[in-house]
């Protein structure tokens, strides 16, 4: 499960059982980057390069950082907190007795895997599920 609707959905969750619901990150984590891409090739002028760079410092600024934080997602700028000092209004830090982690220790040890793991992954996908 996606970490954001987890936190953005908790409150809701809270009440559903008996006993309250525990995140629980394994050993293992998996990050969805939702990339942000800048075209360049002939069939861009400088204009649209130039606006498509202008919209990335958009995303990247610290009050548009800060909206994702507060949708549950992790910020792509280093220099907003995941969960700010003194605000106990980040979804990380309101659902820290549940579980939730700010900083997930095992992050430094991740690494993208490389081309040759993803189209071992595909081939197996395309043999063991895309054929059902």
């Amino acid at each position: 499960m996606l970490e954001s609707d987890l936190l953005t959905n908790m409150a809701g969750i809270q009440t559903r059982w008996a006993d309250p619901l525990l995140i629980r990150y394994p050993n293992y984590v998996s990050w969805f980057d939702f990339p942000f891409t800048v075209w360049v090739g002939p069939e861009t002028t400088a204009f649209e390069k130039n606006a498509a760079l202008e919209f990335q410092k958009y995303l990247l600024s610290a009050d548009v950082q800060k909206k994702a934080v507060a949708r549950g997602l992790r910020p792509a700028n280093p220099d907003v907190p995941v969960a700010p000092a003194g605000e106990g209004d980040s979804l990380f830090a309101r659902w820290e007795s549940q579980g939730a982690q700010a900083i997930v220790p095992r992050t430094t040890a991740m690494r993208a895997p490389n081309r040759d793991v993803l189209l071992a992954l595909l081939r197996w996908f395309d043999l063991n599920v895309a054929q059902r």
